[in-house]
């Protein structure tokens, strides 16, 4: 069988575009976007980690991310996106749709506006359970901003300016997919969570993976400089156009 090409596992220079990936076509492997510009993104699969640089005015919708996302250098795009962690840096009029595991990491990012999970298509939730993902606690509203100011970067979005559930119609469609985790009562779910109430982080550990971990007792700028050293890290090994991704075809 064929190997797999890098290409299928992004998108790139595109404006105006709708642009799909359906089920099965990811199968679990890295996914990057990169300068796209008022386009409308629908991943419809499992992936391990996702890289969106240098977009602006685009939607983004993607199914469960067994690591980290992250997103850098764009401007005025909402992201829906579920992972073990979510990162946001030098970015600016972000709406964040998410379901994360750990806290939110920004840096240099302003206009951060959070909001719960809204994608649904149909295998959404086979892919929560391929990962194991426990969708009871929801940390995406618990944000660890590495630049702190006397001005808050990052805020809840009212229900009223919230966009509600997005679906992915497949052809083979015969019912209405359902949402794979449970929105706060703040969105008219059930999930209790207070979204205004932040935890006191005191710590933060970058994992081999890229996720950040926070614990207690290290200065913010420590924090600050952790996180720079592998955002730096990051930006070094996997460029825009460079990832990792697993050759499923044989």
């Amino acid at each position: 069988m064929p190997k797999l090409n890098k290409k299928d596992f992004m998108f790139a220079d595109q404006d105006g575009e709708e642009l799909v990936k359906l089920p099965g076509q990811i199968i679990g492997n890295s996914f990057v976007c990169r300068k796209l510009a008022n386009c409308t993104v629908y991943v419809c699969d499992y992936n391990s980690a996702v890289y969106i640089d240098n977009c602006t005015d685009t939607r983004f919708f993607f199914g469960p991310t067994e690591a980290s996302v992250f997103m850098r250098n764009c401007k005025g795009c909402s992201l829906t996106a579920a992972a073990e962690q979510i990162r946001v840096s030098d970015s600016i009029d972000i709406d964040l749709c998410i379901f994360s595991l750990t806290d939110v990491a920004l840096e240099n990012a302003t206009g951060i506006r959070i909001a719960p999970y809204n994608f649904a298509y149909t295998g959404v939730q086979e892919h929560f359970e391929h990962f194991g993902m426990n969708t009871a606690t929801n940390n995406g509203f618990f944000v660890h901003d590495f630049t702190p100011s006397e001005e808050k970067h990052y805020a809840v979005i009212s229900p009223e300016e919230f966009a509600g559930k997005v679906t992915y119609a497949l052809e083979t469609d015969t019912t209405e997919p359902d949402l794979p985790v449970e929105w706060p009562v703040y969105f008219g779910g059930n999930d209790d969570v207070d979204v205004f109430v932040n935890r006191d982080v005191k710590d933060s550990v970058v994992n081999e993976d890229g996720s950040v971990s926070f614990t207690m007792n290290v200065t913010a700028q420590e924090a600050h400089s952790k996180f720079n050293e592998q955002s730096s890290l990051q930006t070094d090994t996997i460029a825009p156009n460079e990832y990792t991704y697993t050759d499923y075809s044989n």
